[in-house]
């Protein structure tokens, strides 16, 4: 059987009805500590809803990253931490690594900055992925963090926009 291609509509409605996006009170942002009137988020999901987001971004990354093999994955902390080591296992590729969130002295040896099966090289290329952009500034900090540790990253993928 072939396997359906991904498609936003399919992806949206499943956040929707796996309990990502609430509509309905005041919810904080995190990030900003900005009010919202809806809330986006991707730490509460069920095994089961988990392993279909899961599919879902692989699908998306394979589809859309042809050399998503040659990339180390990073997921940007602490949202996407665990869908970043994840997503790099659902596309065949098992290098990923976590930065710690909290800055570290420039001059910090680099398996002390990441956590994972490889710790990056000067040198080797990122995808980050990043769970819920409110602002850019977040994932800039990250690809700022990389960059002064010689990584070069490549592309991010982004699970939800709020457009903010």
């Amino acid at each position: 059987m072939e396997e359906k291609p991904f498609n936003r509509e399919d992806y949206e409605t499943f956040l929707i009805q796996a309990g990502c996006v609430r509509v309905g009170g005041t919810y904080t942002i995190s990030s900003t500590k900005d009010l919202s009137p809806y809330y986006i988020g991707f730490r509460k999901f069920g095994p089961n809803s988990y392993a279909i987001l899961l599919d879902m971004i692989g699908k998306f990354i394979k589809e859309n990253i042809s050399d998503h093999r040659e990339y180390q994955f990073e997921g940007v902390p602490y949202g996407a931490t665990d869908i970043g080591n994840k997503i790099s296992e659902r596309v065949g590729n098992k290098r990923w690594a976590t930065m710690r969130k909290e800055e570290i002295d420039a001059d910090t040896e680099i398996d002390e900055i990441y956590a994972g099966p490889m710790n990056p090289e000067p040198g080797d290329e990122i995808i980050l992925i990043e769970d819920v952009l409110v602002k850019a500034n977040n994932l800039s900090e990250y690809v700022k963090r990389n960059t002064k540790r010689r990584l070069i990253v490549k592309k991010a993928v982004i699970l939800c926009n709020r457009r903010e």
